[in-house]
């Protein structure tokens, strides 16, 4: 359901109403029908039909626990708002019960109901319409009471109900029923109150608690911008409507001051502060003794074996009914020790970029080259994968690198690449730099030495010629310290903070914020070090870019579970706003030097890759079908995964099959599975604890990744007065984020959104790819998987055909 934005209705509903009240049924005789037929159900006298009871079972039945709780309070609001309504004689019980009842049914969880060219409420409309139908047929309710009118009114109150601009000035059942669904999202409104309050809110709310209703909605959403994506694409959310929350609402401050008040002596306005952050949560401030007798607590400093102090308590309370309002109190408890780590076991492997491999070059390509089987430009790349010369720049579509771990480009260099292989590229050309809490960006801008790296060098010489005149924003994290020693142990954390805001304060599975526990501890700033940033946490500074290329990797088993999950789902929330995040699936195959288990056979798998919803790529390379036979410029290669390396690619062990890939994988395994050699075992694993698996090597149901593959051998590039051949994912990351680029370039331009979560278009469109079937991913004292026809987890679904692509993704 669209989360609405605030409407104003006035005096407006009552001067409509005239025009309506011959063109309905008789909402009062139907009031005198039903009034012995009544029930009471959170406290809310609502009608007790056999339709509304049959309706109810219905929306039950196609509902998980969470949606059906949102129904079930939407219809309870409504039903309070219309009983203190002026309006409430004209509108009768049923239809609204029947109308709220169903108005979800276009989310339908086991997909019987869902359509693939409709818009959710529409689904939902025509699948109530049905349901009517079919309960006069069977007896259930009588044809005079369901007529095409009545039954046309229902249909109008779910097909409208996300609709405000339409549905204030539809009838008054139709209003209100979106009333009391919009209130489920926002508390109540400011233009209706009186009709809903915050007691009733919090009365019905205990009787059908959220269940994490923005994670859940979130999740649905992001299903119709794949199931749908003809209705969807560019349609569905928008960066200020996402998540907007009832906390955020000006009547939360009321809230607030009533329970301090009832609980703290000589409690006032002026002792709390309060801010709004990004629309989500709104912010209480109090001092530490105004906060322990609210929370009947005791707060401590408390002092770590490192040294390191920090503020809490080991309890606090909080009334029953308030609990729900309240994400987090911090200082709060606290929740796990610290156990400090003397030794740095795993260091760097739990953050690491894909290492390129790379060869010295002995003199200097020639421009344009054709001879892609021995090495790769941008030209072999437009060639094999028959993309067309760029030439348009968009505004607001440049490609986002991202780079960190002390590693960064040079301006001179690619002055010295650009001049060389590109001369229409004028000399100047650089990345805009978007640099997070104190990141330095070209190497010139230092005094300081600090080493070449190639990372940085393959990631713009790969994809910025494919999409020029378009530019490239560069997202470069951490100071100098944190990235020069090394000494933390999550990553990406502040680079999402600085993209949005709320992911500063985000709570999701226990933690809020950056992680301050040894075992994902993230950069802290201002940072003390020597040389460190003294600025504070930069949140929400900068604006994500619509694809954002990430060829960095770690072992999903390196982080505790709880920060991989909060932080997957922030790329599900960039996903819905707009932006699409790939990720190399690293270089080690399915284990490098770390396999798992006390068999220590237990394959190893790669984070962020691992996550639904980032676009995981995998690596191949060009070889000539017959290396005998005189070159031919531009002629077609033989495409298959990586020799020098493996591939990256597997199934994770903390996030289960998504499914827009069930299918794929599952003809995979009919494939394969008789001849791999090894097993997989079917349970989670929780934390990298492999103790509880006792036979088989992968998990066989969780996320299966790479989505995609694309060249990832032989690229020239440019460095420190030398040219290299270089190999990695880190180059076939960012030539998927050239391609989604362009891509994009075309949407914008035809007056569409870019192509956001493109995951389940994707695995819908296997033509839109050039399929590899050769080649394997080895690791662990293992061949790792074979690839195959369709998806494999080597080479995914393959490399992109861009015509096809472009057809496919242009239409949506």
């Amino acid at each position: 359901m669209y989360l609405l934005k605030q409407w104003h209705v006035g005096a407006l509903f009552a001067l409509l109403w005239a025009s309506f009240s011959n063109a309905i049924p008789n909402p009062e005789k139907a009031r005198n029908e039903h009034k012995n037929q009544i029930q009471v159900i959170a406290g809310v006298t609502v009608p007790d039909t056999p339709l509304v009871r049959a309706a109810q079972s219905y929306a039950r039945a196609h509902a998980d626990d969470m949606s059906y709780n949102h129904i079930m309070r939407s219809w309870l609001f409504g039903a309070i708002m219309i009983s203190r309504s002026e309006n409430r004689s004209t509108i009768d019980p049923e239809v609204h019960a029947v109308s709220a009842l169903l108005h979800d049914l276009g989310w339908d969880n086991t997909g019987e109901l869902v359509s693939t060219d409709k818009r959710f409420e529409i689904d939902g409309a025509i699948a109530a319409w049905n349901f009517i139908e079919a309960s006069v047929k069977n007896g259930t309710t009588h044809s005079h009471k369901w007529d095409d009118n009545r039954k046309q009114l229902v249909w109008d109150t779910i097909a409208l109900h996300t609709t405000p601009s339409i549905f204030v000035y539809k009838q008054p059942l139709v209003f209100l029923t979106a009333a009391g669904i919009n209130a489920d999202f926002q508390g109540p409104g400011s233009d209706l109150s009186g009709l809903l309050t915050w007691d009733d809110y919090y009365q019905v709310k205990a009787s059908f608690p959220r269940l994490d209703l923005a994670s859940g909605v979130t999740k649905i959403m992001c299903g119709f911008a794949t199931n749908k994506p003809a209705t969807t694409y560019g349609k569905l959310l928008y960066k200020e409507e996402l998540f907007r929350n009832h906390q955020a609402h000006r009547d939360s401050d009321n809230f607030m001051m009533q329970f301090g008040e009832r609980y703290v002596a000589n409690y006032s306005q002026n002792a709390v502060g309060h801010l709004g952050i990004d629309e989500i949560w709104v912010q209480y401030d109090a001092t530490t003794a105004e906060v322990e007798e609210l929370l009947i607590a005791d707060f401590y400093v408390w002092e770590h074996a490192s040294g390191a102090h920090d503020i809490s308590s080991e309890a606090y309370q909080v009334p029953k009914h308030v609990q729900p309002y309240i994400d987090y109190v911090t200082p709060g408890t606290r929740l796990r020790s610290r156990n400090i780590r003397l030794e740095p076991e795993g260091g760097l492997k739990e953050r690491v970029h894909a290492q390129p491999l790379i060869t010295q070059l002995p003199g200097f390509p020639h421009p344009n080259s054709s001879t892609c089987d021995i090495y790769v430009t941008a030209d072999c790349t437009r060639i094999q994968y028959s993309i067309p010369n760029a030439t348009t720049a968009v505004p607001g579509n440049k490609l986002g690198i991202f780079e960190s771990l002390d590693v960064h480009y040079s301006r001179v260099d690619l002055d010295i690449y650009f001049s060389t292989l590109y001369p229409h590229v004028p000399n100047g050309t650089y990345p805009e730099e978007r640099l997070i809490d104190g990141a330095i960006g070209a190497i010139e801008d230092t005094t300081e030495y600090l080493p070449i790296d190639l990372e940085a060098p393959l990631n713009f010489d790969s994809s910025w010629p494919l999409i020029y005149p378009q530019g490239v924003v560069l997202f470069q994290e951490d100071d100098e310290y944190y990235e020069s020693t090394g000494n933390f142990n999550g990553f990406w954390n502040t680079f999402l903070d600085a993209i949005d805001g709320s992911y500063c304060t985000y709570s999701a599975y226990g933690e809020t914020g950056d992680c301050t526990a040894e075992e994902c501890l993230d950069p802290a700033y201002p940072d003390p070090n020597p040389g460190g940033y003294k600025g504070q946490l930069r949140c929400g500074v900068y604006e994500p870019t619509n694809v954002i290329s990430i060829s960095y990797s770690g072992d999903e088993s390196g982080l505790p579970d709880y920060y991989i999950k909060r932080q997957c789902n922030e790329y599900m929330k960039l996903a819905l706003q707009g932006t699409t995040t790939v990720m190399s699936s690293g270089d080690s195959g399915v284990g490098g030097d770390v396999c798992f288990g006390a068999s220590g056979k237990i394959l190893e798998v790669y984070f962020a890759s691992s996550c639904p919803y980032v676009l995981s790529v995998g690596s191949t390379e060009w070889n000539r079908f017959n290396s005998s036979e005189p070159f031919v410029p531009g002629e077609n290669l033989h495409e298959v995964a990586t020799a020098r390396f493996p591939s990256g690619g597997g199934f994770s062990n903390v996030f289960g099959i998504p499914s827009y890939q069930r299918d794929a994988v599952a003809t995979y395994f009919d494939q394969v599975e008789s001849s791999l050699g090894f097993s997989g075992y079917h349970q989670f694993v929780a934390n990298g604890n492999f103790d509880n698996i006792t036979s088989g090597v992968y998990h066989h149901g969780g996320r299966a990744y790479p989505d995609v593959e694309a060249v990832g051998d032989r690229q020239v590039v440019y460095s420190n007065v030398t040219w290299w051949l270089v190999a990695g994912t880190s180059l076939s990351s960012p030539v998927w984020g050239a391609v989604l680029t362009l891509v994009n370039e075309e949407r914008i331009a035809a007056g569409k959104g870019s192509v956001r979560f493109v995951h389940l278009v994707l695995y819908q469109h296997p033509e839109v790819f050039n399929e590899i079937t050769s080649g394997s991913n080895p690791g662990c004292n293992s061949t790792g998987f074979p690839a195959a026809r369709g998806w494999d987890p080597v080479t995914g679904l393959g490399s992109p055909n861009f015509p096809r692509l472009m057809e496919v993704l242009k239409a949506l």
